[in-house]
């Protein structure tokens, strides 16, 4: 029995889910406080994302053909054009 007033999803769905990354790479804390010039090993501790983890999610929302919407700083956009 259906509550009155109770969402009535499209197509008999129960639920909804939003997929969103941010795909920052080497930005956050570093960037902001100027660490990320002074101290290069901040380089790699965000090129997993762009480099492996960005082509693996990829990979996997086209096999269940699932809509996402990914979230990059123009900073990353500039040094990975390739991958954004």
């Amino acid at each position: 029995m259906q509550q009155p007033g109770a969402v009535r999803w499209p197509q008999g769905k129960r639920g909804c889910m939003a997929l969103a990354f941010d795909l920052d790479g080497p930005t956050g804390d570093a960037m902001l406080n100027g660490s990320l010039w002074s101290t290069p090993e901040y380089f790699t501790f965000g090129a997993y994302g762009p480099f492996r983890a960005l082509g693996r999610l990829l990979d996997l929302l086209c096999a269940f053909q699932l809509p996402a919407t990914f979230f990059v700083p123009a900073w990353g956009v500039e040094q990975w054009p390739r991958q954004c």
